[in-house]
């Protein structure tokens, strides 16, 4: 694989996972919502916040691309190449970032998704 193939296949790649965590978030809100309307605001609240964190993670993805992206700029250009490592390490952390985000945000919608959540008082 060429360098070419491989930086157009983590921006297919980082768009992707952009898309998905977009979608989970969307879910989650949907599901906050639902326990909303049905009078359940602890559930609600909380999963409202595991949408929030992965509607973060997907941000933090798509910053993560546009730092793949300035990265791949910046190779061809001999000014900035001293900050090539600097901008590979950043791209690195987001990313990480990213998926921390998202497995914490799984992590707190998943029993409300399983109904497998402590019984609320409907407050």
């Amino acid at each position: 694989m060429e360098a070419q193939e491989v930086v157009e296949f983590r921006q297919i790649t980082n768009i992707t996972i952009f898309a998905l965590f977009f979608l989970v978030a969307s879910y989650q809100a949907s599901i906050a919502n639902f326990y909303l309307l049905i009078g359940k605001r602890a559930i609600a609240i909380r999963c409202h916040e595991a949408s929030n964190l992965m509607f973060l993670a997907s941000l933090m993805v798509i910053l993560g691309a546009s730092l793949d992206f300035a990265t791949q700029s910046a190779s061809n250009n001999t000014l900035t190449t001293k900050y090539l490592p600097l901008l590979i390490i950043l791209g690195w952390e987001i990313n990480f970032i990213a998926i921390i985000l998202a497995i914490q945000s799984i992590e707190k919608s998943l029993p409300i998704v399983l109904l497998k959540h402590p019984k609320d008082d409907g407050s």
